[in-house]
């Protein structure tokens, strides 16, 4: 008998482990100059690679324990602040400093659920 509950308590521990494992969510998401980018809920990166000169694309999330399907949709409006400061960092070599601008759509594999968050983030 003793036996019995020191089992059932060291597989409900396991399982409970694994579920916390498995309950890992996208929190948030960056469109940098070459990737999407995903952070999860455990603070684990997912990331994607940007087709170049790709509008919209889709696909799986790489280097993650669950392949999140997601589409991404750039947003082309821009203002001239923005175009100023991507021209000096773009002359700078550094173009990846500013996110840009879309819509990113990920469903989550188990339930069907689509979680909507747009980049860059907005502040507040």
């Amino acid at each position: 008998m003793i036996r019995f509950v020191i089992a059932a308590s060291i597989l409900s521990l396991v399982s409970g482990c694994t579920a916390i494992g498995s309950a890992s969510k996208p929190q948030d998401v960056r469109l940098t100059k070459n990737s999407l980018v995903v952070t999860l809920t455990d603070a684990s990166p997912c990331t994607a690679d940007w087709p170049a000169g790709s509008v919209s694309w889709s696909g799986q999330l790489e280097s993650c324990a669950i392949a999140w399907p997601y589409q991404v949709t750039l947003d082309d409006r821009s203002n001239i602040l923005r175009e100023i400061v991507e021209a000096i960092f773009v002359n700078a070599e550094d173009s990846g400093v500013l996110e840009a601008f879309g819509t990113v759509e990920l469903t989550d594999p188990e339930t069907g659920d689509v979680m909507r968050f747009v980049s860059p983030r907005p502040a507040g």
